[in-house]
């Protein structure tokens, strides 16, 4: 299973255009990996994000005020990190 995903990064590596910029300069291929997994990385999480405000966003009025004290504080303080240049 392990070496499947190697594979796979591997060969999404050499697609990524910046990682095969690097390749193509004489880079290794673990500078190449770790660039796309970077970028990876970075979709990944912007997709799990979105779907989480999706979700939040589709609440029922009932459904919204049952959400913890806590939770919207967290989320307050997370999105207030995100409001740069203001």
């Amino acid at each position: 299973m392990e070496s499947t995903t190697k594979i796979r990064n591997f060969v999404s590596a050499i697609k990524y255009e910046p990682s095969k910029k690097i390749l193509k300069k004489g880079g290794s291929v673990d500078d190449a990996i770790s660039i796309y997994l970077e970028s990876a990385l970075a979709r990944k999480v912007t997709l799990k994000v979105e779907r989480f405000c999706d979700w939040l966003e589709n609440l029922e009025p009932e459904q919204q005020s049952e959400i913890s004290r806590a939770l919207k504080a967290r989320l307050e303080t997370a999105t207030s990190k995100l409001k740069i240049g203001k």
